[in-house]
């Protein structure tokens, strides 16, 4: 009998870097969010307490941007964020810290590697293929839904690694930008017996272990969130529009969105995969959408 885990994605709010669209990928520790990102996830907490009665758990990326994010997020729901390095977005490799302007110049191979549009291609520098970091998100968020069979998860990744998740659950590619603060809707469907994924650390990689590390203390989002429905942070993944910065905040990500689909065969999912995709109201400005592992999707 299988067993569904509603994971719930977000991707983290505005950086300057986003900004000044300097490409992030997994730089250590990465920028912290800006003004407008602080905003909008202010913005979301409201937006998410509206939807979601509970969480049972937060999982985050343990980059800067996306704990700041969680710890926001998390805190109305009195829970505290477990950090799992498989959600970092992409290795971009030697492009890390240019903008796209310096990346052509200053490293052309790195930089022609990330237009090619071959899945198999790695980044020079140690950065990962589109299919590595396809196979990595889902591998992540199968051991996350095992870990918490049955439940609903909040989980705050990145634009790529969300696209990636995309190509995982439906097999081909996703149009349009994942914009900062939006949310996805994940159900993972499991055997009941299945295991605890990381139960046996041994079989698993290091980032399964990552997962059981908590964060510190959170902030509140009720403290001077200046929330106004439709005002700063409003961002729609399913149709490409972008934050209410007045530019494009989708610098981790602008790179995937034109690159062509690949079959998912990823650890652990189904072959076919189906999803369906649908938007939250207009006024609350993020989009969501909701795919299926291992199963049809439905309305989240």
């Amino acid at each position: 009998m299988a067993v569904t885990t509603e994971l719930v994605l977000i991707r983290h709010g505005e950086t300057d870097w986003n900004r000044e669209h300097r490409l992030q990928g997994q730089a250590k520790p990465g920028p912290p969010l800006n003004d407008m990102g602080f905003q909008q996830t202010q913005m979301l907490c409201h937006v998410l307490q509206k939807r979601y009665q509970h969480f049972d758990a937060v999982v985050s990326s343990d980059l800067q941007r996306t704990l700041q994010t969680a710890q926001i997020l998390a805190a109305p729901y009195q829970l505290q964020v477990q950090q799992h390095s498989g959600l970092r977005e992409r290795h971009i490799g030697l492009l890390q810290g240019l903008t796209n302007k310096e990346a052509p110049m200053i490293q052309p191979e790195a930089w022609a590697a990330l237009q090619s549009g071959d899945h198999a291609s790695r980044i020079p520098g140690g950065g990962e293929s589109l299919d590595e970091l396809k196979q990595r998100l889902a591998q992540t968020l199968l051991e996350i839904a095992a870990q918490h069979q049955g439940q609903r998860v909040l989980v705050i990744s990145h634009g790529g690694a969300l696209h990636a998740t995309h190509r995982a659950a439906r097999g081909y590619e996703a149009h349009g930008k994942v914009s900062n603060c939006s949310i996805s809707v994940v159900l993972a469907e499991l055997d009941a017996a299945q295991p605890d994924s990381c139960q046996d650390s041994q079989d698993q990689p290091d980032s399964c272990q990552d997962c059981c590390h908590n964060s510190q203390a959170q902030p509140d989002c009720s403290q001077g969130s200046g929330y106004k429905p439709g005002n700063a942070g409003s961002s729609s993944s399913g149709s490409g529009s972008d934050s209410g910065s007045g530019g494009s905040s989708d610098d981790d990500v602008m790179m995937h969105s034109s690159m062509p689909s690949s079959a998912a065969g990823s650890p652990g999912s189904a072959d076919d995969l189906d999803a369906a995709l649908f938007d939250l109201e207009a006024e609350e400005g993020v989009g969501m959408r909701a795919a299926g592992f291992g199963g049809s999707a439905r309305e989240a």
